[in-house]
């Protein structure tokens, strides 16, 4: 195992976050490194989703919705690490397709909540399907078109395409 290159952007959410915690609720999609409250899993009936690949991103969410207060360390408290097995590496149909979903219904989650700003990019996660080939690459594309509202969709097509350039 080596330690992951995931820490740098772990990192720039945490420094996002000191002007909103909310970024740390629903935008950090992962459990690593935070300390959650039994309790609160409990009482919310909070579970990890049962999916081949990002089980952990609505746990991670819900339970940032659910707290009432979150506090911030500077100390290394986690060290991520991957291999080349790493499911994170993963790039497979069922595994991006799966990826996929999980993000198409966090959005739909925040939605409902009121908190969509804090959204996935669904074209960012479209793109990942690059190597499985063009239609598919197409099809996904045209799904994030038609799930993204219209107030986010421009932006999300510009970060999108700066991010491959």
């Amino acid at each position: 195992l080596e330690p992951s290159n995931r820490k740098r952007f772990y990192l720039k959410k945490i420094s996002q976050s000191n002007n909103d915690k909310d970024i740390l609720k629903y935008k950090m999609y992962w459990p690593v490194g935070k300390f959650v409250s039994y309790k609160i899993v409990n009482e919310n009936n909070i579970k990890f989703d049962e999916v081949i690949a990002s089980n952990d991103a609505m746990f991670s969410v819900k339970v940032g919705h659910a707290s009432k207060n979150i506090e911030v360390s500077d100390r290394t408290l986690y060290i991520v690490t991957e291999s080349s097995n790493s499911l994170v590496k993963q790039v497979s149909l069922a595994v991006t397709n799966c990826r996929y979903n999980v993000a198409k219904n966090i959005n739909n989650y925040l939605k409902t909540i009121g908190k969509f700003k804090y959204h996935i990019n669904l074209f960012g996660i479209a793109y990942k399907f690059k190597s499985i080939g063009f239609i598919t690459i197409t099809k996904y594309m045209l799904k994030s078109l038609f799930s993204t509202p219209i107030k986010y969709l421009f932006k999300d097509l510009k970060e999108c395409i700066k991010s491959v350039i």
